[in-house]
């Protein structure tokens, strides 16, 4: 259960950081960025390394469990 949560979690950060880096990218070529959007770019950034943090070890979490099931 605790792997699911890690995955569902991690997931909703990755597809958020994707969301937010999506649009950055859609407005720079629209050429409508200010300088406000900057920090945008790095919320994007952490998100989508951290939502693939979770992702990954709640991989690892789910191989332990059927590991150590077995």
């Amino acid at each position: 259960m605790g792997a699911g949560a890690l995955a569902a979690g991690g997931a909703a950060l990755w597809w958020d950081g994707a969301r937010i880096s999506d649009d950055l990218h859609a407005r720079f070529a629209a050429g409508d960025l200010t300088a406000a959007d900057g920090p945008r770019y790095g919320r994007a950034r952490r998100e989508s390394i951290a939502g693939r943090a979770m992702v990954a070890g709640a991989a690892v979490l789910g191989a332990v469990a059927v590991a150590l099931w077995w």
